[in-house]
């Protein structure tokens, strides 16, 4: 049996017999348990268990060559560690070795149906023992920030706030949510003027609930506006103490090394307020938008592919555009999020409505070949109706936030007299990509820009809007003002530059007018969200 062991690597704590290398025979094992002639059900099992090994290997850098990986991690100060892991992946070859032996018997007729059922959920559950086990360990990493944010967050969330979050997305972008239809009573074949069965007539139930349960895109977009929000509040909060705590002897033993704060090196430029490491975007800009971009990182990944507990955030547009590219293809926009619709396997109607997720649209479906084809509600038509789904198509130069088209940009050859005043004027059309960072960067500073804090000498304009409630969970009066450039090359806006530019798509003060929450009091005291209508001062 071949193994694919990696590449020779520097263990720096003479181990005979690595993390790495147990890590290897594992992953081989379990490749070799698929291709046994094995019912298909027991090899779904194994490729699944095959990813979730290989992601937890990633999380925890075992096999990286280029940097620290888990073997250099771990000195003889974290020898419980060491053997924790390694009694685990023992486990995990044991019982890979007693699947490869019972699959190669000659008399492979002999092996009942369920005949790896013991092996396989033992695997499984050593697996889930692992990963849990993994998140302790990477607790006060950068990999483990997403559960300190859960963790703060269950401890301190303001639900008031969080709903003032989801009436602003869905007031001010409706385009969010696929409109929901009238209760229809009739099958659509009869509104076609086409009679072709008698159905009784009645009023279906609604399948969704678009106030309490969002979904799809929305839910995403919310989930990145809180994330963002209740990670500014948790680093100003309880990062720096709790990274000072977690390097005591005790709490160091039973953890990788504490992520520490990025300070500014020789070659990467300071932050004017805290002096940590920003990018060269950022720091052109304004102290106090230098030091919200780098510290609250708003651009954050809306795609399911990446982690939703911990998604990845990028401090610039550029660097968040790049990773949708990289990682979610060049199309991303028009397949990232989409809505669905069910198409009926007995009568092939389709859905007058699109939906946010697949179990909405399942729900739907099921409603209906219950109440027009007599069909019962069980775990059949469950399954049928999960697997009678259709993508709906969004074009890749509209925005899904806010539904605004852009064309393609218009090159010499099409339109010289565009393509010459946009060269002349500096800017370049903007894109549905851009469209969407622009959305994410505004909900951002409404939303978690009043929580940072800036020392007592920076001038007071801005200090007295941004942080004058006691309260974390400040609020927005109608005498605030929210500015940002017209991007040129989709540069980052400036708190100190006017929104009111003709060449702008779209002015954030559009939004649907909303009663306004008194400075001082939080969402809950007050009743109700966050004025719709709220301007970020001008300098």
């Amino acid at each position: 049996m071949p193994f694919d062991f990696a590449p020779t690597r520097h263990y720096p704590h003479d181990v005979a017999y690595p993390i790495s290398a147990r890590a290897d025979v594992c992953v081989s094992f379990l490749r070799a348990t698929a291709t046994l002639r094995i019912e298909p059900r027991d090899r779904r099992r194994s490729e699944r268990a095959c990813r979730r090994f290989r992601d937890w290997a990633d999380s925890l850098d075992v096999w990286a060559e280029n940097g620290p990986n888990l073997d250099s991690l771990l000195d003889a100060s974290r020898g419980k560690l060491r053997f924790f892991i390694e009694a685990y992946l023992d486990s995990i070859r044991k019982h890979l070795v007693l699947v490869l032996q019972s699959g190669t018997m000659k008399d492979h007729a002999s092996t009942t149906e369920n005949h790896f059922d013991t092996q396989f959920t033992e695997i499984e559950n050593e697996l889930t023992t692992l990963e849990n086990f993994t998140k302790l360990l990477l607790l006060h990493t950068k990999a483990g920030l997403g559960c300190r944010v859960a963790q703060y967050r269950k401890r301190y969330e303001h639900h008031g706030f969080n709903k003032g979050v989801m009436e602003y997305l869905r007031h001010q972008f409706p385009y969010l949510e696929p409109k929901v239809p009238d209760q229809m009573s009739s099958p659509w074949w009869e509104r076609l003027g086409m009679k072709w069965f008698n159905a009784e007539k009645r009023v279906l139930p609604a399948a969704w609930d678009p106030v309490d349960k969002p979904a799809g895109l929305f839910k995403a977009l919310a989930d990145a506006v809180l994330f963002t929000h209740y990670k500014t509040l948790y680093e100003r909060d309880c990062g720096e103490k709790e990274r000072i705590h977690a390097r005591t002897p005790r709490i160091a033993a039973l953890r990788l090394p504490v992520e520490e704060s990025t300070m500014a090196s020789g070659n990467q430029p300071p932050c004017p307020i805290c002096g940590e490491a920003c990018s060269d975007a950022s720091v052109n800009q304004d102290p106090k938008m230098c030091h919200f971009l780098h510290t609250t990182q708003p651009y954050v990944c809306l795609a399911w592919d990446c982690s939703r507990a911990y998604p990845p955030s990028f401090e610039t547009a550029q660097e968040w555009k790049n990773h949708m590219r990289c990682r979610h293809g060049s199309d991303w926009v028009s397949h990232f999020q989409k809505n669905v619709q069910w198409m009926c396997p007995t009568c092939k109607g389709v859905s007058p409505v699109e939906f946010e997720s697949e179990e909405l649209m399942a729900r739907d479906l099921l409603l209906h070949l219950q109440h027009y084809h007599g069909r019962n509600d069980d775990e059949e038509t469950a399954s049928l109706a999960r697997l009678s789904r259709t993508s709906c198509p969004r074009p890749q130069d509209t925005c899904p936030i806010c539904g605004t088209c852009y064309p393609e940009q218009p090159g010499s050859s099409q339109d010289d007299k565009h393509h010459h005043q946009a060269l002349h004027s500096e800017r370049r059309l903007l894109t549905a990509e851009d469209c969407i960072a622009i959305h994410m960067l505004e909900l951002s500073q409404k939303f978690t820009y009043p929580e940072l804090k800036f020392p007592d000498n920076m001038p007071p304009p801005l200090i007295h809007s941004c942080s004058t409630a006691s309260s974390p969970y400040s609020s927005f009066s109608e005498k605030d003002t929210f500015v940002a450039d017209a991007p040129g090359d989709f540069h980052e806006p400036s708190l100190s530059s006017s929104i009111g530019n003709e060449d702008f798509p779209f002015k954030s003060t559009s939004a649907i007018n909303g009663p306004v929450v008194d400075p001082g009091k939080t969402h809950s005291e007050a009743g109700q969200h966050p004025g719709r209508n709220c301007q970020w001062p001008t300098a």
